[in-house]
């Protein structure tokens, strides 16, 4: 069904660009993603209201941060509403991770002092929130699969931490810093970031997580203390560390994926 949803998006694309070159690229949790010459279209898995806030964000955004951010502009009235930009020249992280040490947790930190520093009003939305999740859905799916003591184990730090709670200081947050959102130019230095559907008002910690997922612990350890000394905020780091438990068990249980979940549980088992 999901590959027949691709192929009748890349043929309404023909029909939009012709004698363009349209390249499938993805998908991720809230879009399928084409390349169009060189634009950048998505189409929403979820909901179009995150590319509208999106598109007002990124306009926002422009005169906050010398950090390239793309111009969105949203159709909502096509066949298949979409949003499209111009795709950010430079290099993957990929291509440019022997370069970036030296010029990352600067580039990063600044970025993102840039960004939390954006005043709130009524015209900037909450982050949007994760789907729910209780320990009875994490035993109904898995109980009979996983060993009971580990799966306690797990559902006990669950608990602890109160995924559907929100502590520390608020600010404006991207909400998913990640390798595959972010360009650099060939020196390593950060160019811009890209994919603000997920961003919103939301919990400073909140933004470190796909950064200690994707990056691990030195370089977040590296762009904290650039952070704090840029803004004079605290990041509680543990915090960081038991909202990216939550991520991982949250994306473990939406993909059904018992063995991971195993390995998450026998993780904290290990002193």
């Amino acid at each position: 069904m999901f590959q027949s949803n691709v192929s009748i998006l890349g043929k309404f694309l023909e029909t939009q660009f012709h004698d363009s070159v349209i390249k499938y690229i993805g998908f991720g949790w809230s879009s399928i993603v084409f390349f169009v010459d060189n634009m950048v279209v998505r189409f929403p898995r979820q909901n179009t209201e995150d590319y509208v806030f999106e598109e007002y964000i990124c306009r926002k955004l422009q005169t906050k941060t010398p950090f390239e951010i793309p111009q969105v502009k949203v159709f909502l009235d096509a066949l298949y509403p979409y949003a499209m930009h111009v795709r950010i020249e430079g290099y993957e992280w990929d291509m440019v991770m022997n370069n970036t040490r030296i010029h990352f947790a600067k580039d990063c930190a600044l970025f993102l002092s840039q960004i939390h520093n954006i005043s709130y009003d009524s015209t900037i939305r909450e982050r949007p929130q994760d789907s729910r999740l209780e320990i009875k859905d994490l035993e109904k799916q898995f109980s009979h699969r996983i060993d009971d003591h580990l799966l306690q184990t797990l559902c006990g730090k669950f608990e602890r931490i109160n995924p559907n709670s929100t502590s520390g200081k608020l600010a404006f947050i991207h909400a998913d810093i990640r390798k595959n959102n972010m360009i650099f130019k060939k020196s390593g230095q950060l160019n811009g970031v890209f994919d603000w559907c997920n961003s919103g008002m939301g919990e400073i910690e909140q933004e470190f997580v796909k950064i200690y997922q994707d990056f691990g612990g030195v370089f977040l350890g590296d762009i904290i203390k650039e952070y704090e000394l840029l803004t004079n905020n605290t990041v509680d780091i543990n915090r960081v560390y038991d909202l990216s438990f939550i991520d991982r068990v949250r994306s473990l249980y939406w993909a059904n994926n018992t063995m991971g979940l195993i390995k998450l549980c026998q993780e904290l088992e290990t002193p």
